[in-house]
Parts: structure tokens; sequence; C-alpha cells
């Protein structure tokens, strides 16, 4: 079994050149990359946080202060203290539904 695929010429041109006026405005901007996959990494982000110097961070970031539901905790960043948080009902449900809808590929979700 053969498969043929059809790639134009300029469509390799086109991405590198693509990544390069990237790289040349994220560098105008002062940002550093040390690995240059990451930039196309980041191009597939929908949510991207940063701590207070805005830089990005490895995937440890923690919660420190909540507001939900109208009520603000401060110093939540253990597990203890995160437990002494009590949320309605209702608002877990627009939380997890929220969630669900933001971190999807697809607008059919179930929601137990």
């Amino acid at each position: 079994m053969f498969y043929v695929v059809a790639v134009p010429k300029s469509l390799a041109s086109t991405a590198k050149l693509s990544l390069d006026f990237a790289l040349r405005k994220m560098m105008k901007d002062h940002y550093v990359f040390r690995h240059l996959n990451a930039c196309e990494k980041m191009g597939y982000a929908t949510t991207i946080c940063c701590d207070k110097r805005e830089t990005l961070t490895t995937n440890r970031m923690t919660v420190v202060q909540a507001y939900v539901g109208e009520k603000h905790w401060k110093n939540v960043e253990t597990p203890d203290r995160a437990k002494e948080i009590i949320i309605p009902d209702n608002i877990k449900e627009i939380i997890c539904e929220s969630v669900s809808v933001n971190s999807s590929y697809s607008s059919k979700l179930l929601v137990n």
C-alpha cells in the first residue's frame, strides 16, 4: 500500500518564516526561550499563566488566593487550608461546566 502526499514547496518556507517572525518579535519584547520548540507549543495554548514578574514557569504554579461565589479566601496554598473552603453546590456546578467548556476540543460535553 502506498500513500502519495503532495506538499507545496512553499509550505516549509512559510512555516519557517512565520516562526522566524514570531521569534524576532519575542526577542524584541525581551522574551527568553531555552528551547526553540517551546514557541510552537505555545501556539496551541488557550490560557497562559505567569507569575508576578510575567515569566512563564513550569507546570507547578499554585493557587494562593481564591475568590469564588463572592467570597475571598487568602493563603490557600496548603492542602489543609484549601480543605477549609466551602463552595456551594451550584457554584461547583458552574465551575465544572466552565472548566469543561474551556478545556475541551468539542462542544458536546456531559456534565454529571
